[in-house]
């Protein structure tokens, strides 16, 4: 079995392969990132992870790019981890299969911020504490001590451990437009044919509302069906691809097929360079960002719980947690990690105000789980009215 083995079947025809999509960020960067054998130590901790029931198989279900191929070589290899991954192309894939045949087999999986309460109420989460992963006690206030990652309100616990956020935005090719200082540029008729996106309905929805000044914590049926839906309609008569990996994303704009990329991330700009494209940016535009927050979580039946647990602890902690950042071009939860950054990483993240970021000019908090009596739409709602203004 090999470290870069897929589970059966994984990649459907025209997806980037794991290998294929970190060679994207790789060449001299990868390189960079790799790191020598012995930096993942337990040290104080050896009595919590018990280094000699680490090693053997690792089950991912997860993002392309989020198995950390490269930046975690060393560490699978100090610790004889032999991974294999299985990727998500949907949110809301996750749960499902989780829930399905085959979902015993994983060990750890990635939800979103909006999707912690929801995968936990549907059994898919295993609780944490500080001694399953030290360093969640570590984390910066805010995502130590939010509701989102907390099993429940007041409890010691965690539902799964936010290790990597950042801003989504607007990705678009600097040497053929301006830098766009307005969602609305996406919608403006002269770029038609020239707008991709990644197809979720989530992150297009949020947009929309942030793009029309609604809260999203109060998205309204009726603002759904009216401002809402009118930027989509107006976003999608602009879009020429949907793609629906992030793969895709990136070729549509290293290839220059599209002008701008919604639900745009800063890690493409990594990714374009390996490619030896250099005129692709990134920016978040004045209405705000929409924040995301991406936590890996243990499953109930994880078969390699305590592989599963160290390699939980690795995105978090240290020389590990500092190459998946600087890899992936996005934040770090652990104060202590941020001297460890490279120069890309580091500059993309105001560390030095990062509690006001996060409260005041990121947008993180959502609610597509109404409680009864809230006149608050659904994930169910919002993926219907998407899916309906896909296929028309």
């Amino acid at each position: 079995m090999h470290n870069d083995d897929l589970l059966p079947g994984e990649v459907p025809e025209g997806v980037f392969s794991r290998r294929h999509f970190l060679q994207l960020a790789g060449g001299t960067i990868a390189a960079a990132t790799v790191l020598p054998a012995g930096l993942f130590t337990r040290g104080a901790h050896a009595a919590v992870l018990d280094q000699a029931a680490v090693g053997g198989a690792l089950n991912l279900f997860t993002w392309q790019g989020y198995d950390l191929t490269a930046p975690f070589k060393s560490w699978r290899t100090q610790h004889h981890i032999k991974q294999k991954v299985k990727y998500i192309n949907n949110q809301f894939d996750v749960a499902a299969i989780l829930r399905g045949p085959g979902g015993k087999q994983y060990d750890t999986s990635s939800a979103n911020q909006a999707y912690t309460h929801l995968f936990q109420s549907l059994g898919v989460m295993a609780p944490l504490s500080a001694t399953d992963v030290p360093s969640l006690a570590k984390m910066y206030p805010y995502f130590r001590d939010s509701p989102i990652w907390r099993w429940a309100p007041g409890s010691s616990k965690w539902n799964s451990v936010p290790w990597t956020w950042g801003a989504i935005g607007i990705n678009y090719l600097s040497d053929k437009v301006a830098q766009p200082t307005s969602w609305d540029v996406l919608i403006d008729p002269k770029n038609k044919g020239r707008v991709g996106t990644f197809d979720d309905a989530y992150n297009n929805v949020s947009i929309a509302a942030i793009a029309r000044g609604i809260p999203l914590t109060k998205i309204t049926p009726q603002a759904l069906n009216g401002p809402i839906k009118d930027w989509l309609t107006k976003f999608l008569a602009n879009v020429k691809t949907v793609s629906t990996n992030l793969g895709d994303q990136l070729t549509l704009l290293v290839n220059k097929e599209v002008d701008y990329m919604s639900v745009g991330l800063s890690l493409f700009i990594n990714q374009a360079h390996s490619q030896g494209v250099k005129d692709i940016g990134f920016t978040v535009p004045k209405e705000g960002g929409f924040g995301f927050c991406d936590a890996a979580f243990l499953t109930p039946s994880a078969p390699n719980k305590e592989n599963a647990l160290a390699f939980l602890e690795a995105l978090l902690s240290g020389k590990t947690a500092a190459a998946a950042a600087n890899n992936l071009i996005q934040g770090v939860t652990v104060p202590s990690v941020v001297p460890l950054l490279n120069k890309d990483a580091r500059a993309i993240i105001p560390y030095d105000n990062v509690n006001h970021y996060l409260k005041k000019q990121l947008k993180f908090e959502v609610n597509y789980t109404p409680k009864k009596g809230q006149n608050i739409v659904s994930f169910d709602d919002i993926n219907k009215l998407w899916q309906q203004l896909k296929t028309h």
